[in-house]
């Protein structure tokens, strides 16, 4: 199943690397760093609303097999 984690580089609600941690736990995970606080790495701003929306693009054609 694919999974992605972004992170905002500068959320101070919840560490960098606990990002990278939660992201070193999941197989085949897509983990992006993004620059900001809190609210860009939930999705919040329009750039990491385009992130998550290139990346569901780049996954409209998974299969289980992947």
């Amino acid at each position: 199943m694919p999974v992605y984690v972004l992170h905002a580089n500068d959320d101070a609600a919840i560490p960098l690397e606990a990002g990278r941690k939660l992201a070193s736990l999941i197989p085949h995970v897509e983990f992006d760093i993004v620059e900001g606080r809190h609210e860009a790495g939930t999705g919040n701003t329009p750039v990491t609303r385009q992130m998550i929306l290139d990346w569901l693009a780049r996954k409209r054609d998974w299969t289980l097999d992947e």
